[in-house]
């Protein structure tokens, strides 16, 4: 085969080139990044040192080396803002917890801390559980501890706090306080917001020390009748505080031996059928409560319909628009069920134990419903006479002794 002159020319030519650039890269790498050369006086240059011909420029010839790589220069100007690049993949997303791990309050309690002469912190607890038991009471709370007096303003202190407690100083605002402490808070834990909410009644010869139970109850929702018989003299409730007699009312007796809190309860012992009423503050939408501790009562003679009973009413005891809870001698506790003109069974209680009993109302479809020591509540329910509601502002208790012994204590309406 023939081989082009010119062909071969180039071939040879690059392989050359390639062999210079090679051991031109192993010079330099050798030198740490140096070229030294010499240049003669047409311009030509060559290169001298270990591995060329020549270890030295020839007279006349100068030398001349360099780097490879300049020094650090100085730092330029900022330059333009570039544009926009684009969007970004979808990120990974946070986790969100079921449904199911969502946990709810518990064990709420207000502890009152004395702070200096007459002065008071006071502070919020409560633990949290879930379907699973009870769950780490971490992340954050806010909201606010709410002073309402027996008579006068409500006052609020805001405040933020941990997931398991809110503080608040409230100064004075104790002194010679009677009235409720109401909280309305909200805990952010994982990815929900779980409200906490409850109140605590305060009789005015309480000492603000140590911590008690809340009332899992909402915030600021009306009674119509709040008195603890604090202030009354031993002896008949009749004529006392607005207590009037409605029947053998005078059975009704204030004394301080059985107590739920403060210095005196109402008692009943006597055969008969006795009812006490009072009229308070007309609420359309509110919610009574009253603690009533039964006495003895295997000893009650029979009495169906319940022997103990508390009843709101429009107007009075007689009235034809009312709700009622009653307390049967066999433990069971009944609401009043206008469909089947009967008291039906909704919960229990220990005989000689207080025992907390609530009636809530609303307006918006005009039902009731009803529970015991902070348990769960019925369903709304209608209540006697709705189709004529607009409100409820009398409170009535009562007591039937037909026969037998024993009695009832109540304490503390609010």
């Amino acid at each position: 085969m023939k081989i082009s002159t010119s062909k071969l020319s180039i071939a040879l030519f690059g392989i050359g080139v390639l062999a210079v650039s090679s051991l031109l890269w192993t010079y330099i790498q050798a030198n740490n990044g140096e070229i030294t050369v010499c240049v003669k006086e047409n311009g030509a240059m060559y290169l001298i040192g270990e591995g060329f011909k020549r270890t030295e420029c020839k007279d006349k010839h100068k030398l001349l080396s360099w780097n490879i790589q300049g020094p650090q220069g100085e730092k330029g100007e900022k330059g333009d803002q570039g544009e926009s690049g684009p969007q970004g993949p979808p990120g990974i997303p946070a986790i969100v917890l079921p449904e199911n791990l969502k946990p709810t309050p518990i064990n709420k309690q207000f502890c009152f801390i004395p702070t200096g002469s007459g002065l008071r912190d006071i502070t919020a607890k409560w633990g949290l559980q879930n379907e699973f038991g009870a769950v780490p009471a971490h992340g954050i709370s806010w909201g606010s501890i709410h002073l309402v007096p027996a008579n006068g303003s409500k006052m609020s202190f805001t405040a933020n706090g941990t997931g398991s407690e809110l503080t608040v100083d409230v100064g004075s605002a104790l002194v010679g306080f009677e009235g409720t402490v109401e909280l309305d808070a909200n805990i952010f834990w994982g990815n929900f917001i779980i409200p906490v909410t409850g109140s605590k009644l305060l009789t005015i010869d309480f000492d603000g020390r140590g911590c008690h139970l809340m009332e899992d109850s909402g915030v600021s929702i009306a009674a119509i009748v709040s008195d603890t018989f604090n202030s009354y003299l031993s002896g008949s409730i009749i004529g006392q505080g607005g207590w009037v007699d409605r029947v053998n009312g005078n059975n009704f007796i204030v004394q301080d031996t059985t107590v739920f809190e403060g210095a005196t309860a109402i008692h009943n012992n006597t055969q008969a059928d006795s009812v006490i009423a009072k009229i308070g503050s007309p609420f359309s939408d509110g919610r009574q409560a009253v603690y009533i501790k039964t006495e003895n009562r295997d000893s009650w003679g029979d009495y169906p319909d319940g022997n103990v009973q508390m009843r709101i009413s429009k107007g009075g005891w007689d009235s034809s628009t009312m709700a009622s809870v009653t307390f049967k001698k066999d433990g069971n506790v009944a609401y009043y069920d206008p469909a089947l003109d009967t008291y039906t069974n909704f919960g229990i209680y220990n005989d000689n134990e207080w025992t907390l009993v609530e009636v809530e109302w609303r307006s918006s479809d005009r039902t009731a419903r009803y529970r015991v020591n902070n348990g769960t509540w019925t369903d709304w329910l209608t209540f006697k006479g709705a189709s004529s509601f607009t409100n409820f502002d009398n409170v009535g208790l009562a007591f039937v002794l037909p026969s037998g012994s024993g009695g009832v204590y109540f304490d503390t309406l609010h």
